[in-house]
């Protein structure tokens, strides 16, 4: 099932860039409305995608996105007329003396396990990203049973950092997570 949120039509697209699986993708704001905050709660929850630390229901979901000062973007493919993920930045350290974003924590979920095919559209968005809002260093943190998210995360550039050990508690044991970022001069 689709979703189609309310993008911010007077804003140009992030991005619109050819995947390798020949499907044109778009990157494009989300503007959030109660019902989108809702639907996107409920797709987190289906997916599982916060650790079971965060009890991921509609109100939480909505008092995350809402406080946290995140900003969300839509990864939408034109081809097949369907929302394909979402890429969101939260936790911006700015600097206090100079005009950037010291750094930024970056988070990308999809919907299917086509994450390969997509990688140009990844690495067209966080190059996107990292210019338009003077990001100096972008992180994540993956947890050590998100394999696939850290092989994916590699693909796009960013760089093993280190481990932070029992960070996060999924299926009711803790978990490492690695650290990876990836610097404003690395981006291809």
């Amino acid at each position: 099932m689709s979703h189609s949120f309310a993008v911010d039509q007077s804003q140009p697209d992030l991005v619109e860039v050819t995947g390798l699986d020949g499907h044109s993708y778009t990157v494009r704001q989300i503007n959030w409305n109660l019902k989108d905050l809702y639907a996107m709660a409920d797709r987190f929850a289906e997916y599982e995608i916060f650790s079971e630390d965060f009890v991921v229901n509609r109100e939480n979901f909505s008092a995350y996105v809402v406080a946290s000062g995140s900003l969300w973007y839509e990864l939408y493919d034109l081809t097949e007329d369907e929302q394909a993920g979402v890429i969101f930045l939260s936790n911006f350290m700015p600097s206090q003396v100079r005009n950037l974003i010291v750094q930024a924590e970056f988070h990308a979920e999809l919907w299917d396990s086509n994450a390969r095919d997509r990688i140009p559209v990844g690495k067209a968005a966080i190059k996107a990203l990292m210019t338009l809002f003077r990001i100096h260093r972008l992180y994540a943190q993956v947890p050590m049973k998100h394999g696939g998210a850290i092989r994916n995360l590699l693909k796009l550039g960013f760089v093993d950092e280190g481990r932070m050990r029992q960070a996060r508690w999924y299926n009711d044991q803790w978990y490492d997570a690695m650290i990876l970022s990836i610097l404003e001069d690395e981006v291809i």
